[in-house]
């Protein structure tokens, strides 16, 4: 083949695997338009079914960390220096706290439920390639179980726990504070928990194909594809389209209707098995898959091309595909088909071949349909088993803690030291807590204790200027201060010194412009700093008086 022929053949197929993905056939990025013999197969929806599982695996995942952040934010946020930071996140990273236990066995049994989930919706989409090839069989799917997919699903959640250890140890240091940790544990990739769990969609999907194939008659040819392998690797390329003799001989090469054996990207391997348990027919009146000779002119849509016989039934335009009909066409179609069977003894072999080819995509419809809504219901059905049993652990949890807590009361530990006890946390996050939930109740906004913090400390020093102001009669500032304010008042330059700052600046400041009224006041109530009235709210000890007044 020379140059141009190459270019040529190239063309022709980027052509055909556009016109195949405008029709529903192939999602985007197939390596390949369709062999003859894959005609029968939904790839889109095969790749429909595994972008789904991605989604949900990695949603879990996501969900994990979060859980995890909130554990370690609990079990070393009120470390107070360098080293007992360290101990916490050796400590932390060394046996898994409840909480995090309790997420991680959450999240395994979610992606557990996806895998099942994806397995029985592959094995419903090979139902539908069967029936669509006129095999009749029972619609009863395998009866697949999340316990089935437990060991693989719990790879990627374990793979995010050891990650964010990892992360939390190398960000500890001399200079780390618990938020510079923490977040260097947030930033965690999730990329190889992922691509465990995106591996795990990879062997569940081949899986339920296998069990619906032993559910089936023998197929009469079984073939490899690796359609869907966008990436595929030197060794899938050789298999591809690849036919074998026996579904057991496929399964050799593909075990579990899975990833192929010797794939370089091993479980990342899409590849697929196709069967086919129709004979071959020449004079079959549904056109295979686009091919070089069956491309549409210039200018002319896909599907526009020749018609098959003489009045043929469906829409104008329309190339025989089932595949290519809304479901309105499809059923007025079909409702065409056996009006004319009847009156049509010249097509009639055609018409019955149109009416099953019609018959067959409406019940694979239905089966698709039916399987999703199934899929959906379970998954709404797991969801709310999950959030109950969720919610019973949490009252059994609270009821425990609670009756530690009245019995450690009982012993005359402080309330604080008992909360910490029965959570299993510091007392610093106790008063962190309590702290920020009674400045919420009394009013204050903010996203953590320190807007909030923010927010109390300045109705706090409203409070102290109007009693200040009270008892130095309103002299707060001294006389130059005085002097300084009333020369930028009358002239509009120089500064103005404001006495707001008298109280919320540095120290440096307010002993220089405070009047001696005011530090009169502060010698005998003391001059309350931000950092002092923080001490007050979260440990209850008074602030000291600030020292060098005179």
């Amino acid at each position: 083949m020379n140059d141009l022929q190459w270019l040529d053949t190239a063309m022709l197929e980027t052509a055909v695997m556009m016109a195949e993905e405008a029709a529903g056939m192939i999602p985007p990025g197939a390596s390949r338009p369709t062999f003859p013999h894959e005609r029968f197969v939904d790839f889109a929806g095969i790749d429909d079914i595994m972008a789904d599982g991605y989604r949900e695996t990695a949603a879990a995942l996501h969900e994990l960390r979060s859980s995890i952040l909130d554990a370690m934010t609990n079990a070393i946020g009120g470390a107070e220096d360098p080293d007992k930071l360290a101990r916490a996140v050796r400590d932390f990273g060394a046996t898994q706290s409840r909480a995090v236990r309790e997420a991680i066995d959450e999240t395994t049994t979610q992606i557990a439920e996806s895998l099942a989930s994806v397995n029985h919706r592959a094995a419903a989409g090979l139902l539908a390639e069967a029936r669509r090839q006129h095999v009749v069989a029972d619609r009863v799917l395998p009866a697949v179980t999340a316990d089935r997919y437990q060991p693989v699903a719990g790879i990627g959640p374990n793979i995010m726990w050891q990650r964010m250890n990892a992360a939390a140890a190398a960000a500890v240091s001399p200079v780390a504070v618990p938020p510079t940790v923490i977040k260097a544990a947030e930033k965690t990739p999730t990329a190889q928990a992922e691509d465990s769990a995106r591996q795990g969609v990879h062997v569940a999907h081949g899986d339920g194909r296998e069990q619906m194939a032993k559910n089936l008659p023998e197929p009469k040819r079984v073939y490899a594809s690796e359609l869907l392998d966008g990436n595929t690797c030197d060794r899938c390329a050789q298999v591809d389209g690849r036919e074998y003799d026996s579904l057991d001989t496929a399964l050799l090469d593909y075990p579990d209707a899975g990833p192929y054996r010797l794939c370089r990207g091993e479980a990342r391997c899409r590849g697929t098995l196709v069967m086919v348990w129709d004979d071959p027919d020449p004079d079959d009146t549904i056109p295979a898959p686009l091919g070089p000779k069956d491309l549409p002119d210039a200018g002319q849509a896909v599907g526009q091309g020749q018609l098959h016989y003489p009045n043929q039934p469906g829409p104008d335009g329309w190339n025989g595909d089932p595949r290519e009909l809304t479901d309105v066409h499809l059923t007025n179609t079909l409702e065409d088909v056996i009006r004319r069977v009847s009156v049509a003894d010249a097509e009639i072999a055609e018409l019955e071949t149109m009416m099953d080819r019609l018959i067959g995509e409406i019940d694979w419809r239905e089966t698709r349909e039916r399987a999703a809504e199934e899929a959906r219901q379970a998954k709404a059905l797991r969801a709310q088993a999950r959030r109950e049993a969720a919610a019973e652990r949490r009252q059994v949890a609270e009821e425990a803690a609670s009756a530690r807590i009245n019995q450690l009361l009982d012993a005359g530990f402080s309330e604080v030291d008992a909360i910490a006890d029965a959570y299993n946390v510091s007392t610093e996050v106790v008063r962190r807590r309590q702290t920020i939930e009674r400045l919420r109740a009394d009013g204050h906004t903010g996203r953590g204790l320190e807007q909030l913090a923010r927010s109390s400390y300045r109705a706090e020093i409203d409070r102290v200027m109007l009693e200040a102001e009270t008892v130095t009669h309103g002299f707060l500032l001294n006389a130059e201060a005085t002097r300084i304010n009333t020369e930028y008042l009358r002239t509009g330059r120089g500064r103005y010194i404001d006495s707001d700052l008298l109280f919320t600046g540095n120290a440096a400041f307010a002993a220089r412009w405070a009047s001696q009224e005011l530090r009169d006041y502060w010698a005998a109530a003391g001059r309350l700093t931000y950092e002092a009235w923080k001490m007050v709210l979260t440990s209850g000890r008074p602030p000291g008086l600030m020292e060098g007044w005179s």
